[in-house]
This record gives structure tokens, C-alpha cells and sequence, in this order.
């Protein structure tokens, strides 16, 4: 197990061949007691070359907490699916239409999770949270909807549960008309909005 402070990740990938590394940010210490004390470890300064001997039990020890980590992962990709499966059966059937918008308290409970718990997992495995998550859900079934059907844009926006569809029939009015799927761009702009 080596410190070293990462410069190029490429490089220091060739470098190390196989094994494990395990790199974090040094922002990921802030407001942490270890952030503070980090630099008293003398292996920091090791230079590359340079490896930090572990006993047999403290490769254990990190053996273990990699296994945690993959374990972790597979986890947050299995409720990235069922995340994923939930909000497309709502959008699929005619909960959108007598419900509106999912709620982040409905999803977590049928992941029988917190909804914070719930974005945050999601935020680390996509980059997005929840709330963006299933707007991204309702753009690509706008955009599913505008290219195989011949709904119009309002009626598109009640059946995925957007607010006032007659508005937002009125706000297209005033854009420029043009081909069926360019409305998809004004469609996706309101979603966007009323997501916010």
C-alpha cells in the first residue's frame, strides 16, 4: 500500500500494475478530524518508490474494506435499477395522470429506504439526484411520446403529470411553429422548469 499524491492517473496506473488503489479527494476531509491529522502520518511523504509495508492483518483489514466497497457497489446499482423500474412503471401506467409527479417519499418507501438516503445513493452513482433522475425519466418519455404517437404537446404534459398542460399549450402558441419533434425542445425546457 502506497500514499502518493496523484498527478497523473494515467502514469500512475502503468506504475502500480495490479492491485487495488483507493484515491479520494483532499476535500473529502474537510470538517473531518482526520483532515486535521492526515499530515502527521509520515507515509505521506514516502516518495513513489517508496511502498508502506502492511502486516498480514492490516491487508486483511484493507481486503476487507475493498470487498465492502464492491459489495457497496453492487448494492447502489441494484437500487439504481429498481429506482429506475419504479419510476418507469409510474410514468407507464395512469399514475402520473391521477397523481401528478412522483413523489421522492413514495419511491424511497417502496425502496424501503429514506429519500435522502435514496438521492444521495443515486447522486454518487449518477451524478444526479433523484428529483433530476426522474426528470431525465419524463424527457425521454416526452420524446418517446412526440416521435410514436400523435398526442399533442398538452396532452402529452398531463399524461406524464406535468401542472397545467393548457398553459403550457399557450406558452407553444407564442413559439415558432416548425416539424413535430423540435416541440420536444419547448417540451423539455417546461419540464425543466416546472421541475425545478
Amino acid at each position: 500500500m502506497q500514499a502518493v499524491e496523484l498527478v497523473d492517473l494515467n502514469t500512475l496506473i502503468q506504475d502500480c500494475g495490479s492491485g487495488w488503489m483507493l484515491l479520494f479527494h483532499p476535500d473529502f476531509l474537510y470538517g473531518h478530524m482526520l483532515g486535521t491529522t492526515i499530515k502527521s502520518y509520515g507515509y505521506f511523504s514516502y516518495e513513489f518508490n517508496e511502498a508502506l509495508h502492511l502486516s498480514g492483518k492490516e491487508e486483511q483489514t484493507v481486503a476487507e474494506i475493498f470487498t465492502k466497497i464492491d459489495t457497496q457497489k453492487k448494492a447502489g446499482n441494484a437500487l439504481l435499477v429498481q429506482f429506475e423500474k419504479i419510476v418507469n412503471q409510474y410514468f407507464d401506467s395512469q399514475a402520473a395522470i391521477d397523481r401528478g409527479l412522483p413523489s421522492m417519499d413514495d419511491i424511497a418507501s417502496q425502496l424501503n429506504i429514506s429519500p435522502r438516503y435514496m438521492s444521495d445513493m443515486l447522486r454518487t452513482l449518477t451524478g444526479q439526484s433523484a428529483q433530476q433522475r426522474i426528470q431525465e425519466v419524463i424527457i425521454e418519455k416526452a420524446k418517446e411520446k412526440l416521435s410514436t404517437t400523435t398526442l399533442s404537446v398538452a396532452e402529452i404534459t398531463y399524461e406524464l403529470g406535468l401542472e397545467r398542460p393548457q398553459s403550457f399549450n399557450n406558452y407553444l402558441k407564442i413559439k415558432p411553429t416548425g416539424p413535430r419533434l423540435n416541440f420536444g425542445r419547448v417540451l423539455i425546457k417546461h419540464i425543466s422548469v416546472s421541475l425545478s
